[in-house]
């Protein structure tokens, strides 16, 4: 059965579907139509349209396909089930997971947390990227440790980042990685550096914009 649609034209709209802790449940495609602030978790069920700027201040968890035509910032952690298309920027202050593919067109990517990437190719890119560090899925797990001859045991990420970290300069010179598996593994050996300048420049911008509209 074809989901039924839910169009937000204003924020006074989107408000009024608030209900416990201000927790918001779309049990629909939902298309909004304006800017909107997310102050609290979203939660939407089938296909999400975002035609305006979108600030997300809580959790966003998008179980269908995402498209965002314009700009969005996730102040907390986002899970994209389905893919997700971004033509504005997107800056994530906390994670962001993608088990779908995910192609960002807009002026530039920040993902400040953890980038959980589960797609064998690499998404469309911005010049302008900057991910603090590309993790696997926890479920590939036994793949990883395959491909890196490491027996990871019981460890949580940190740890298991910990013990790849030890061996990833010799790691990074065998031929056998994939683009993407490259990719992630250069994210992590440079997780320890200073955020490039043009991030900082936003970060310090940003906050007078967010400030602005708390």
């Amino acid at each position: 059965m074809e989901m039924k649609t839910l169009i937000i034209r204003s924020q006074e709209q989107f408000d009024a579907l608030k209900v416990e802790n201000e927790k918001v449940t779309v049990a629909a495609n939902l298309q909004v139509e304006c800017d909107l602030i997310v102050k609290s978790k979203l939660v939407v069920e089938g296909n999400a349209d975002f035609r305006g700027y979108a600030d997300f201040r809580g959790y966003a968890d998008f179980s269908g396909n995402a498209d965002f035509r314009g700009s969005a910032d996730f102040r907390g952690n986002a899970d994209f089930r389905g893919n997700a298309d971004f033509r504005g920027y997107a800056d994530f202050s906390g994670n962001a997971d993608f088990r779908g593919y995910a192609d960002f067109s807009g002026e530039y990517l920040i993902v400040r947390g953890d980038m959980f990437w589960a797609i064998a190719s690499k998404p469309n890119l911005p010049e302008k990227t900057y991910i603090n560090r590309i993790l696997p899925p926890a479920y590939q797990k036994d793949h990883w440790q395959e491909r890196l001859g490491l027996d990871f045991g019981e460890g949580c990420y940190e740890k298991i980042c910990s013990k790849v970290l030890k061996q990833l300069i010799n790691l990074l010179k065998d031929e056998k990685w994939s683009s993407t598996e490259r990719w992630m593994l250069e994210t992590l050996r440079d997780s320890k550096s200073d955020v490039p300048e043009w991030v900082a420049v936003i970060d310090k911008d940003g906050a007078s914009h967010l400030k602005a509209n708390e």
